[in-house]
């Protein structure tokens, strides 16, 4: 992935400084992938670091919070979650993909 070819290209603080600090940043499918525990460990960062600093972060999930909680851990989780500062949106609609 991204995170990997940064690190083969000696880029990857430069990667993750971007993604810690744009105004907005889009996570796609979280918790789909199986995350390496340094992919974990970077995200965490990027996370925290946007919870801190009240960065616009938008996700989109298909698993439900327990299922975001085994995956990715409490630490991110909780900071999705923190209803002083986030917005859940639960779609209720039928998967695109199974029915055309």
């Amino acid at each position: 992935g991204v995170l990997r070819q940064a690190v083969g290209a000696g880029e990857l603080e430069e990667k993750l400084e971007k993604y810690k600090t744009y105004s907005s940043l889009f996570l796609d499918d979280l918790g789909v992938e199986r995350l390496t525990e340094f992919a974990l460990e970077q995200l965490t960062a990027i996370i925290d670091y946007r919870y801190r600093n009240e960065k616009q972060t938008v996700v989109s999930t298909n698993l439900v919070e327990a299922e975001l909680r085994e995956r990715l851990g409490d630490r991110i989780v909780s900071r999705l979650y923190d209803k002083d500062i986030s917005q859940v949106v639960v779609i209720q609609a039928s998967d695109f993909r199974r029915n055309p």
